[in-house]
């Protein structure tokens, strides 16, 4: 788990965004974008084989124009292959839409759970 403390943002799956920096309404929509575009790019076909709604943690580093360089599972939902689909989602959202202030740059730590609303 890598970041810049001032650049950093914890974007949650079901368009539930916190910032760690100072942050308004321009940055919670960013936040749903890229939710959006994370969950339009999940295939999980075992959806029904699963017990609940674990999550699964990762570290998402950017580029400045958004595109994603590293996705680095930070806690396991304890499904392998939930997992696995998280992250090729988050791999498949790059670059992600541009932030309210234009430049990526940073580090994300983003939460994903396959039942998490669609």
């Amino acid at each position: 788990v890598f970041f810049p403390v001032e650049e950093s943002a914890t974007l949650v799956y079901a368009f539930r965004v916190k910032v760690r920096k100072p942050s308004g309404a321009a940055d919670g929509a960013w936040g749903a974008k890229v939710a959006s575009r994370i969950r339009m790019n999940t295939v999980f076909p075992g959806l029904s084989d699963i017990s609940g709604n674990p999550r699964a943690q990762f570290r998402v580093q950017t580029l400045p124009d958004c595109s994603v360089t590293a996705v680095r599972l930070t806690r396991s939902s304890g499904v392998p292959a939930w997992d696995q689909a998280a992250e090729r989602a988050i791999f498949a959202s790059s670059p992600f839409p541009s932030p309210p202030s234009g430049s990526c740059n940073a580090t994300y730590d983003i939460s994903q759970g396959p039942k998490d609303e669609r």
